[in-house]
């Protein structure tokens, strides 16, 4: 872009010392200005920074309680040149809780490089589909329910399959789409690869076979929030990772982990609200992986007390067909 650019110019000054016809001069202005926006658009996408999209913790507020975040022990720090590589290295030094129920909490799963990538090539919320919204009101016993029946906000929540980004053509709405496409695909290879998916099921114990993934996207907007909630029980196992595009967010957004009675004890007139026994950071290139199981209780705090959407990226193992899901996902054929 930049040599482009510089070359545009020159010829342009050129044209204009050894008196170009108009027509050409015009030509020769054009191609400048193309130039000079495909500049412009390549530098808002963060194509010459691949570092931006590590934002640092935000100072703590004082009304906020450490002990409720979970840490991150230190990594033997080890160098590997392999994205996939280091994330298997990553996940088997992951930390191991089991309260209020066993999950991991990553941090620094990916490369820095490779973190800067997907946020750079996160899909624009306008390339994205509203989810649908449901009634906390009808939520009944685990297994007769749709587990996210506490979101009367989900229409705020807008998503996307990944599978569905590569079908996508190139348009004025997502310049960078073949770039992006290449980046997710790279995700695709390393999350649903047989290293991770052995390392997942033997740290978590695991014993059901996944017979459908899912792989989505997701934006969530002012006013989004998800109320306490164990998910669907065709579903295995979840993970997610967060994507943030500010510092403000980092002791807000994070996924609210609860306990039996807190669930009883949920506020249904306000979306199955529920007081935290423990909450991930919504930080840059971190993460949560939990089995899903009747006390898997979670939920999401309302969206837009800072500024700024909740961009995340999500993993469902499903041994089951479920509506809950793309229909991608549904499609996709497992190879563990």
């Amino acid at each position: 872009y930049v040599w482009r650019l510089a070359f545009f110019c020159v010829k342009t000054r050129k044209m204009w010392l050894n008196g170009a016809h108009p027509r050409t001069r015009f030509l020769g202005i054009l191609c400048f200005c193309v130039c000079l926006a495909e500049l412009t658009v390549a530098k808002t996408e963060g194509l010459f920074d691949t570092t931006s999209a590590m934002i640092k913790k935000a100072p703590v507020p004082s009304d906020v309680d450490l002990s409720l975040y979970p840490s991150c022990p230190s990594t033997p720090e080890r160098t590997i040149d392999d994205d996939l590589e280091q994330f298997v290295y990553n996940l088997e030094n992951a930390h191991f809780y089991t309260d209020p129920f066993p999950y991991m909490y990553f941090c620094d799963m990916f490369r820095p490089h490779f973190y800067a990538e997907l946020a750079q090539h996160f899909p624009p919320s306008k390339v994205m589909q509203p989810a649908v919204k449901r009634d906390a009101g009808k939520m009944k016993s685990r297994g007769q329910y749709s587990a996210a029946g506490s979101n009367n906000n989900g229409d705020k929540r807008w998503k996307m399959s990944v599978f569905d980004i590569y079908n996508l053509k190139p348009n004025s709405r997502w310049p960078l789409l073949p770039r992006a496409i290449t980046t997710w695909k790279k995700l695709e290879h390393i999350l649903f690869s047989k290293e991770v998916e052995d390392v997942l099921w033997r740290k978590f114990n695991l014993t059901r076979t996944p017979k459908f993934r899912d792989f989505r996207v997701q934006t969530d907007m002012t006013g989004y929030s998800i109320g306490v909630h164990p998910d669907s029980p065709k579903k295995i196992l979840t993970m997610m990772f967060y994507v943030p595009v500010d510092d403000q967010t980092v002791y807000d957004y994070g996924t609210c982990l609860h306990t039996n009675k807190q669930y009883q004890q949920r506020d249904l007139s306000k979306n199955g609200v529920a007081p935290c026994l423990k909450k991930f950071m919504f930080g840059s290139n971190t993460g949560y992986s939990f089995v899903v199981n009747d006390h898997s209780y979670h939920s999401v705090d309302t969206v837009g007390k800072h500024h700024g959407v909740r961009n995340t990226i999500l993993v469902n193992w499903y041994d089951q067909k479920t509506s809950s899901a793309s229909p991608a996902a549904r499609a996709f054929k497992p190879t563990r």
